[in-house]
């Protein structure tokens, strides 16, 4: 069964953020057993609409998307199904309930799970953290200076060991993998995400 795309009669137009979304918006994916497309407007599990492709890698693909029930932004990763065994899916699958049960102010939130099988792979819901990455930032805005570096270290570190006192590994921490919330008041606020799952 193939995703279903929105009833045009019951569904909200797509945020106005596809409009800036980059010629990735319209993403096909070749894989066993067929081809998926997946595109802008399209409702995954009744409940959230893909707005644009928000990144790439090798395991899977990050989507901007909006919670249909309240319009409320967030991140949805489709983690490729191709490859993965039923044991390493079912270690993805717990460990993603479980970062789902994560509260830090430095960690992305993780708000849910789900496993497709007309899809390409498990989806990921996490929060949208609109600031980018923090190596686009320091591109955008140039070296911190010595405080606002200080600040931003102390902001990791405070989350990598909220996360070490409980046995987790993040094992994949890496500019790309720490996304930036802008404050109009202060610096930047960090939050870890992406944890090589």
């Amino acid at each position: 069964m193939a995703p279903q795309a929105p009833d045009p009669e019951t569904s909200a137009p797509v945020d106005s953020a596809l409009s800036a979304a980059p010629p990735s918006a319209r993403l096909r994916l070749d894989l066993a057993p067929g081809t998926v497309d997946l595109s802008p407007g399209q409702v995954i599990a009744g409940s959230w609409r893909l707005v644009y492709v928000a990144g790439q890698g090798a395991g899977g693909v990050t989507w901007r998307a909006t919670r249909i029930a309240d319009e409320q932004d967030v991140a949805l990763k489709v983690v490729f199904r191709r490859g993965v065994d039923g044991v390493r899916l079912g270690n993805l699958l717990r460990e993603a309930a479980f970062l789902c049960e994560l509260r830090h102010p430095n960690i992305v939130r993780y708000l849910g799970v789900i496993d497709l099988p007309e899809t390409p792979g498990t989806w990921l819901v996490t929060e949208w953290v609109g600031g980018g990455e923090l190596g686009e930032w320091v591109e955008r805005f140039g070296p911190a200076t010595p405080v606002v570096a200080t600040m931003l270290l102390l902001q990791l570190t405070d989350a990598l060991e909220f996360l070490h006192e409980r046995g987790i590994l993040h094992r994949d921490v890496k500019p790309g993998n720490v996304l930036v919330r802008l404050s109009d008041s202060g610096p930047p606020h960090l939050l870890l995400a992406d944890f090589g799952i």
